[in-house]
């Protein structure tokens, strides 16, 4: 008897002796994820992100461009010209737009997690509900939404391309592109806008 109550006793201070361990580790997880959300609102604030989206920029007044110029005429060498500035274009906006991502994905996993908080790392709560989670999933669905359209876009250019200069096929991508544009020209302005606001987000 003795030996069985030594031995549910040891088993019961092994017990209460793990729960502190997994708050730490708990604790660690949460420290880990709120490193990560600031490396990413860091990132935004980065010389190199700047220089992207003054790229970003620029391609969108090239667009505004040739929009002008695809209102007047037809050529194989302006689609080439609009498949190139929309593609680079594109892949601006994806860079931003991976930054925001990881910074939604993140936040969100962190919301799950509020109920764990201590003292030590209420800072990270901070930031976390400092984001417009609102605003950021809208903005991933717009862009989302716009690849898909980009690259129909540019999967009919290098389809016209291929096949030869066919006129009915040409007015169709004409008509892509002068919808597309100012798509992409609102879908930049609302990146930025987003990006602003995260920018500003402090842990």
């Amino acid at each position: 008897m003795g030996s069985w109550c030594s031995s549910t006793r040891k088993f019961s201070l092994t017990d209460e002796d793990n729960r502190p361990d997994e708050i730490s580790q708990e604790s660690q997880k949460l420290e880990a994820l709120g490193d990560k959300l600031q490396r990413s609102i860091t990132g935004l604030n980065s010389e190199e992100f700047d220089r992207n989206h003054q790229t970003l920029t620029r391609l969108i007044q090239e667009l505004n461009e040739l929009e002008s110029v695809h209102k007047t005429t037809v050529s194989s060498s302006g689609l080439d010209l609009t498949g190139a500035a929309v593609r680079d274009a594109s892949l601006s906006m994806d860079k931003m737009i991976e930054h925001l991502s990881t910074i939604y994905d993140t936040v969100n996993e962190l919301q799950q997690k509020e109920k764990l908080y201590s003292a030590q790392n209420k800072g990270i709560l901070r930031t976390v509900k400092s984001v417009n989670m609102k605003r950021m999933d809208k903005t991933l669905q717009v862009h989302e939404k716009l690849k898909g359209q980009i690259d129909t876009l540019l999967q009919n250019i290098s389809h016209y391309k291929i096949t030869g200069q066919n006129e009915t096929k040409a007015k169709e991508i004409k008509s892509e592109t002068l919808k597309l544009i100012p798509q992409m020209r609102k879908t930049a302005d609302h990146i930025q806008e987003t990006v602003n606001e995260v920018k500003h987000v402090q842990k």
